[in-house]
Formats: structure tokens, sequence, C-alpha cells
């Protein structure tokens, strides 16, 4: 057993009784994971795939990167099982982890000598094409809030910044995209991009 499995405090007391039932189960499987259950993680990689694939594909705009991300981030997860505290929800915990292993493959790439014969692809998909000029930490933002419905505590949490620099990174990122949805006066290609995103 992991010499760390005795931090986790998750499965008695009054926090896990006035948790959703959701988040009952999934604190059931970090206190598993944590003992080195390989089945319990193999329920959580089930469970949170999808969005960890979505965030990480969103956030850094490089498809071909995000399979490796996604299996680095819950291998994080699997090692740190034991440090997880229960102070926010798993989900939070979860994606600030892939949050952050992201954010080490960013470095490497800027560290790679082959850094300048890598370029970001652009996006094919008109709805999406908006978010690709905000910043990466503004796309982070928007997809943990309107994405995965983290609130603006959880997100601070997760990319370890105070709750003030999520408000005014929204914020920012709320006016450009505002911005981007207003049709140019002498110009039809604005209308287009307001009909696509729903504006």
């Amino acid at each position: 057993m992991n010499s760390n499995a005795h931090r986790v405090d998750i499965a008695n007391g009054d926090q896990l009784r006035h948790c959703e039932p959701e988040e009952q189960i999934d604190r059931g499987l970090i206190e598993r994971i944590a003992a080195r259950d390989t089945q319990a993680m193999y329920e959580l990689y089930l469970l949170y795939y999808p969005r960890v694939a979505r965030l990480l594909g969103r956030i850094s705009l490089q498809s071909g990167l995000v399979d490796e991300m996604v299996h680095d981030a819950f291998m994080d997860v699997w090692k740190s099982a034991g440090d997880f505290r229960g102070d926010i929800r798993v989900a939070a915990w979860v994606y600030g982890i892939a949050y952050w292993r992201w954010r080490m493959t960013l470095r490497k790439l800027v560290r790679s000598p082959n850094r300048g014969r890598r370029s970001l692809p652009a996006s094919t998909n008109v709805v999406a094409w908006p978010f690709t000029l905000l910043s990466s930490k503004q796309r982070a933002i928007m997809e943990f809030a309107y994405g995965l419905k983290l609130s603006c505590e959880e997100i601070a949490v997760a990319m370890r910044c105070p709750i003030k620099s999520v408000m005014m990174r929204m914020k920012y990122a709320r006016s450009r995209l505002s911005a981007l949805a207003q049709p140019p006066s002498n110009s039809h290609a604005g209308g287009d991009l307001l009909d696509a995103t729903g504006g």
C-alpha cells in the first residue's frame, strides 16, 4: 500500500456525507486508487477521459499531443491520489492535474530544438475558431467554467492562481469573444461569424 494512502481521509465523516452522490463515487475511487487499486483507476479513467481529452484539446490546440498528455495526466492522478485532501471536488482536482500536465508539455516544447518546426494547427471548426484567438490561460478558464462547470474558486485552485486573476481573465475573454461576434459595419464576414457562434 502507498505510504501516502493514510492521508486520504475522505471515506468517513461529515465531509463525505454532505457530498453529492457522484462526488461520493469519485471520492471512493480516489481512496481506492490511493490504496493502489488498479480497477478503481480504470473506472476513474473511463469516467473522466472524454472530459480531460476535450479540456486538453481546447487549451493546447495541438490535437496530435492530446492522447499523450491525457495518458500522462492520469499517470499523475495515479501517483498523487494519496495526496488528495478532499477540500475540492475530485473533478476540479483531476482537471487541475491535467492543466498542469499541459503546462509541463508546453515548457518541453518551448525548450525543444525542433520547436521552430511545430506550428499550431488552424481550426477548421468555425464555431471553435474564436477560441483560438484567446490566450491559452483564457481558453483554459472558459473551458473550465463553461465546458466543465467549475466555479471560479475551483478554477483558481486548478490553475494555482488567485481568484481575482481568474475573474479578470474571464472578463477579458468574454470581452474579446463579444467583440469578435460584432459584425463590422461594412463587411458581411462578421455577420457570418455572429450566426456561427450563436450570437
